[in-house]
């Protein structure tokens, strides 16, 4: 099939809308969150509903036309957008509903927002990312943690069904009774069972929340990072917390006076989600500790918050990152890190540790096709670039940085943060007996490993 007359033979076919190269909106729809992502497809479609998705799968089938699924687009790698193949977008799919004000469905092409304004207008929220303007499909899928995951659980724990379109056209109601293999593989499986063209959240009541960060010079890191690990060490459920290893001396927030290329800081983020009194008492003592630079502590509404860095994750940016579990912030670990941070390449150069447990590790490991669920600590080494001429230093500096914190971790890594690392590190972060019983369950799905762009399992042969 030539790639020219793709867009018009589908629509021949298809009812939905199809955009080709030479359209007004095509290069806008080919665009991916990653700015460093530049892919042409011989089309983007946007079905409206389950019986069009099956209609895109089924042709796209019929011709030969490797498919990517795109919900929000926040692939890091960029596996929602291919060369030469179809797009399946699902921008037009972005519904949320709830019948009774505790369950929300939404559709597979929300957007965090779209399901944070539902939930708050009813007094609920759904644990989910931080980032209003992801999809709520692939941050399911692959987990999906915020700053709810420690008092609620996983985006995927509170998952109660999906509705999927199988790549030879079914359309499957998914829950723990019907389809409980499923669902084990949809909770942090990635994409790679079916097209969701819905998901069934539980919700929980949710108020103001405290949130904001505490910043103090970059020469008193090690120091500061030592107090909060052993704060940390027993802090409640309900408090999320986020140390940024090196702070800007750029970040939006602060101060004018603290402002300057030249300067740095170390930074905590903090979320707290229970009753405010209780949280300023738990958070006396870090914000008693040393002198802050910087303390924006608040009270505020969850929308707000969960809007608060979409600035900072704009679209378009070229993006590089890589990330891994810690077992614990040892001195060790901070004593090699550190002295790296002393001077970056770029403001763009983020290194950030993440508080995990609570609920997270009540689940059992075996319990999800989430992974490493025991591990305390996420760290994430990322960076960002508007001048291609930037990308190969920032990117030498991103695994260099990773490579020295990976002598520190425990092997394992969050599905939706593996970058371009090949099937062997989606293998071991599953580990061979979970790796196997997904390859099996993708083999009943879809054993012709149509949707493969993903972090992908392949079809276990029979």
């Amino acid at each position: 099939m030539n790639a020219v007359t793709v867009p018009q033979r589908l629509r021949r076919q298809l009812e939905c809308p199809v955009e080709g190269p030479g359209d007004p909106d095509y290069d806008r729809t080919r665009r991916v969150w990653n700015g460093d992502i530049d892919r042409r497809p011989a089309a983007v479609v946007h079905p409206r509903d389950d019986r069009e998705i099956a209609g895109v799968l089924g042709l796209a089938a019929a011709e030969g036309l490797e498919i990517a699924v795109r919900g929000g687009g926040h692939s890091f790698p960029g596996l929602s957008v291919c060369d030469g193949g179809l797009v399946l977008s699902l921008d037009l799919m972005r519904a949320v509903t709830s019948d009774d004000g505790r369950r929300f469905r939404a559709q597979g092409g929300a957007l965090l927002g779209d399901l944070d304004t539902a939930a708050q207008a009813r007094g609920r929220v759904v644990p989910s990312g931080v980032v209003s303007h992801t999809g709520i499909a692939g941050l399911t899928l692959g987990g999906g943690y915020g700053y709810l995951a420690r008092h609620w659980g996983l985006s995927c724990d509170n998952l109660r069904s999906v509705r999927m379109i199988t790549p030879d056209g079914r359309v499957v109601e998914a829950d723990d009774e019907s389809e409980p293999e499923l669902m084990f593989g949809l909770r942090g499986g990635g994409g790679n069972f079916g097209v969701a063209s819905e998901f069934c959240y539980d919700s929980h009541p949710l108020g103001p929340v405290l949130s904001g960060w505490i910043l103090h010079p970059f020469d008193q890191a090690l120091d500061f990072a030592r107090f909060y690990r052993d704060f940390a060490a027993s802090m409640p459920d309900q408090l999320f917390g986020l140390l940024r290893l090196r702070a800007s001396g750029q970040t939006p927030f602060l101060p004018e006076e603290l402002r300057g290329a030249d300067r740095a800081y170390i930074g905590l983020s903090l979320v707290w989600c229970g009753e405010a009194e209780a949280g300023l008492r738990l958070l006396e003592p870090l914000r008693a500790w040393g002198q802050p630079a910087c303390d924006t502590i608040s009270s505020g509404d969850f929308c707000t918050l969960q809007r608060s860095i979409d600035s900072g994750a704009r679209h378009g940016v070229g993006r590089y990152e890589r990330s891994g579990y810690l077992a614990a912030l040892t001195d060790e670990m901070l004593q090699d890190v550190l002295p790296r941070l002393e001077h970056v390449p770029s403001n763009e150069c983020e290194t950030s540790i993440i508080t995990l447990g609570g609920r997270i590790s009540e689940v059992g490991e075996q319990e999800t096709a989430y992974s490493s669920r025991g591990a305390p600590f996420q760290y994430e080494v990322r960076t960002g670039w508007t001048d291609p001429a930037d990308r190969p230093g920032l990117v030498a500096w991103t695994r260099d940085l990773w490579a020295a914190l990976n002598r520190h971790a425990t092997g394992g890594v969050y599905v939706n943060l593996v970058f371009d690392e090949g099937g062997d590190r989606v293998r071991t972060l599953y580990g061979a007996q979970k790796y196997e019983r997904l390859a099996r369950l993708k083999a009943a799905w879809d054993p012709g490993n149509v949707l493969h762009l993903n972090q992908n399992i392949a079809p276990l042969s029979s």
